[in-house]
C-alpha cells in the first residue's frame, strides 16, 4: 500500500514536471502554426520522453495491479465472452443448381464457405455439402502452379 502511494506521488510530480509548457502564452495565427511546447514528444530518442514513458508505464502497472481493477477486468471479460456468438451462419443463396452459404465456428478466425446441390424435387433431402473456401487452414508450403491452355 505504501509503495502504491509513493508511486502515485512520484507520478503526480513527474506529470506536473513534464506537462508544464515552457511556452505559456503562445498565440497560433493560422492552422499551419506549430505549438513548440509539444515538440519534445515527437523525437522517440529524447531522454526526457523516455523518462516520461517509463514513469507512465510504472504508474499504469501499479494501477492495473490493484484488486479493484482486477475485479472489473474479470467482469468485463465475462460480459464480452457472453456476448460473442457461439456459431455464425448465413442464409443459403441459390446460384444455378447449388446453394452457397457460410458458417463460422466459435474458435475459427474466418468463415468457411460451403455449397450443396439443390434437390430439384424440393424434398428435404439435400446433397452433401462441399467446402468451397476454408481460410482457416494453413496453405501448403510447396506452391505448384499448373497452367492449362483452353
Amino acid at each position: 500500500m505504501r509503495i502504491q502511494r509513493l508511486a502515485a506521488c512520484l507520478h503526480r510530480r513527474a506529470v506536473r514536471r513534464f506537462h508544464v509548457s515552457r511556452v505559456t502564452n503562445q498565440r497560433l495565427e493560422c492552422f499551419a502554426d506549430v505549438d513548440s511546447s509539444w515538440e519534445w514528444l515527437k523525437n522517440p530518442t529524447n531522454a526526457r520522453l523516455q523518462r516520461f514513458l517509463k514513469l507512465e508505464r510504472t504508474y499504469l502497472a501499479n494501477q492495473l495491479a490493484k484488486p479493484k481493477f482486477r475485479k472489473v477486468e474479470r467482469m468485463f471479460n465475462l460480459e464480452l465472452r457472453n456476448r460473442l456468438l457461439r456459431e455464425n451462419y448465413s442464409v443459403p443463396e441459390c446460384i444455378g443448381k447449388f446453394e452457397y452459404y457460410m458458417r463460422q465456428a466459435p474458435r475459427d478466425n474466418f468463415p468457411v464457405y460451403y455449397r450443396r446441390c439443390r434437390d430439384a424435387t424440393k424434398t428435404s433431402t439435400k446433397g452433401a455439402e462441399q467446402v468451397v473456401l476454408n481460410q482457416n487452414v494453413e496453405p501448403l508450403l510447396n506452391y505448384e502452379f499448373h497452367i492449362f491452355a483452353v
